[in-house]
This record gives structure tokens, C-alpha cells and sequence, in this order.
């Protein structure tokens, strides 16, 4: 029997869950600022959210019959994170391909390419993130691949790995290093409260932060 190529390891319910309490700036903080998209790719939904495990695309630029091969495969919460080449001249998703994934319970989708149907896009709600927008559409004829380690948005993105997304942009967090940014980004909330209440005290971050060092004073 022919495996199963969305068979791999996913994180932990739990795990996600965690996660959606943090948002991008958080997680990339946790990271050491890195492992965020490139900024050019954005939401094309306004205040949707993603985070859940990612399903890896890589279609053939200005072709996205892989993307409707990923979509009919995909678990529910699953991620769709398309690499198109960054080609912005013909939209790999659209209105069609967004409806049919919130009808499947899938997470989100993120195409470093162009997408189209803004309008529509934004009335079905389901989130989208792109490099751009045209009304040019896509073949279907150039066969592609699912699940390998791509290249989207700047980001090496593996199968399983948790993206989050939110208006700020998009976070790739590696499945194998979850728990251990889980507990930095927990940290980090935690130290920011304290600077939240040194802020409302009358104090400055520049004496939370004891930044004076920096300027050798």
C-alpha cells in the first residue's frame, strides 16, 4: 500500500493550544528574532489568526495543482505553507481553493506567490497570508510536492513544524524545538508583566532594562 504522504508527526493539541496564547512578536522573540517570513507576506484577512502544524507545498511557479492535491489531503488544522517560487504574476489560491479548506477544517494558508478574490477572500474568512494579489490565474498541469523541507517566505519550513500567524505576519516554529520556546515564550510574558507594571508605575523601560550600560554611563 502507497504511504500516506501527510503521515508525519504534528505537535501535541496541547502544545498548539500553548501556542495560540502568544503572538508572533513573542515567539520570534523567544526564538531570537528569528524564523519570521518574509514582511511582504500578509493577511489578506483582517484579524485572522493561525497556528497550527504545517502542511508543506512546493508547487511549479504559476501552477497550483498541488495546491488542490494538499488540500484534498490535509487534515483538519493542518497549515497549508505553499512555496510558489515567490511568482507574483499568477495567483496559485483564491476564493475556491479558500472555501473548499474552510469546509475541510483546515488552519490557514500561506503562499509565497500571489493569491486573488480579495473580496471574497476576506467574506469567507478563512485566513490567507500572500506576497501578493493579481487576477491572473493558474494552471494545472505542472505536478509539484507535498511535505518536504521548502523555502517560504525566507523561512525553511519542514512538515510539523507550528506556524503562527497573526497582523503582525507569520512565525515558523520548529516541531523538533517547541517545548523548549513554549517555556522561553512563557518567560518572556512573565518579565513583560513586570515591565508592564514598572510602565504604569511612572517608571521607563530604559531603567527596567538598565540600558544605561549601554551607553556607558
Amino acid at each position: 500500500m502507497k504511504a500516506d504522504p501527510t503521515d508525519y508527526e504534528r505537535p501535541s493539541e496541547a502544545q498548539i493550544a500553548l501556542c495560540r496564547r502568544f503572538g508572533t512578536s513573542l515567539l520570534s522573540d523567544a526564538q531570537g528574532r528569528i524564523n519570521c517570513m518574509h514582511s511582504a507576506i500578509r493577511t489578506l484577512v483582517p484579524q485572522a489568526r493561525i497556528c497550527g502544524p504545517a502542511l508543506t507545498v512546493r508547487c511549479y511557479p504559476g501552477d497550483n495543482l498541488m495546491c488542490h492535491y494538499a488540500v484534498y489531503k490535509a487534515h483538519p488544522g493542518d497549515v497549508l505553507v505553499i512555496d510558489g517560487g515567490a511568482y507574483t504574476e499568477c495567483a496559485i489560491w483564491g476564493s475556491l481553493l479558500s472555501r473548499s479548506s474552510a469546509q475541510r477544517k483546515l488552519g490557514g494558508t500561506i503562499v509565497d506567490g500571489a493569491t486573488r478574490d480579495a473580496e471574497d477572500l476576506r467574506h469567507i474568512g478563512y485566513p490567507v497570508y500572500a506576497r501578493a494579489l493579481t487576477p491572473r490565474g493558474a494552471f494545472k498541469t505542472h505536478r509539484g510536492e507535498i511535505n518536504l523541507p521548502i523555502s517560504c517566505g525566507g523561512v525553511t519550513v519542514s512538515p510539523g513544524d507550528l506556524i503562527v500567524g497573526d497582523e503582525d505576519g507569520i512565525v515558523v516554529v520548529p516541531r523538533l524545538q517547541l517545548a523548549t520556546i513554549i517555556e522561553r515564550a512563557g518567560q518572556i510574558v512573565r518579565k513583560e508583566a513586570d515591565m508592564i507594571a514598572c510602565i504604569d508605575g511612572g517608571g521607563t523601560l530604559f531603567e527596567f532594562l538598565e540600558l544605561n550600560g549601554k551607553l556607558g554611563e
